[in-house]
């Protein structure tokens, strides 16, 4: 009797411990996936603020402003991928752990570090980007597109706060 529940304890460990790793490598995938949209969203940003350099001496024009907003509402998107590829990187790691796979574990903590960072980044050159649309819209005299330029900024400096 001894040796069965010895082992009915060993194979429940290892129906865990194989449920924790396949939960891990889910995480880890949709945490990739994430990163690969945030990126897009980064290279959404530089484009748009590519048309802003290429506008360039069109000081107080809208369609400069509506550049410079843009790339800040793709950076504040990239912002919001990196935040929940940390999140599930987190989430992957703990289930690493939990699946005994220590390496895999900190790894991902590592992913997850980079991931917040990147967040972070994206926030601030964001906000960046949103105040530089401001002054553009405040020079064409469009006051509505700059008090909504103005609070994506704030709202992206205000999602910084909160991660600190």
């Amino acid at each position: 009797m001894g040796a069965l529940c010895s082992f009915l304890v060993s194979y429940s460990d290892a129906g865990e411990s194989s449920g924790s790793l396949q939960e891990a490598e889910q995480w880890e995938e949709v945490a990739k996936i994430r990163s690969q949209a945030a990126r897009g969203h980064e290279l959404q940003a530089e484009n748009r603020r590519e048309e802003f350099l290429r506008q360039g001496s069109a000081v107080g024009s809208t369609a400069v402003g509506d550049s410079l907003d843009g790339a800040g509402d793709e950076k504040y998107l990239a912002a919001d991928d990196y935040q929940k590829a940390s999140k599930h990187w987190e989430r992957a790691a703990r289930a690493y752990k939990t699946a005994g796979d220590s390496e895999k574990a900190k790894n991902a903590l590592e992913h997850a570090r980079s991931a917040w960072e990147a967040a972070k980044r994206n926030l601030r050159e964001g906000a960046d980007l949103h105040r530089m649309g401001e002054e553009q819209f405040e020079s064409a005299n469009n006051l509505d597109k700059k008090i909504q330029a103005l609070k994506k900024a704030a709202r992206n400096i205000e999602r910084l706060m909160e991660m600190k």
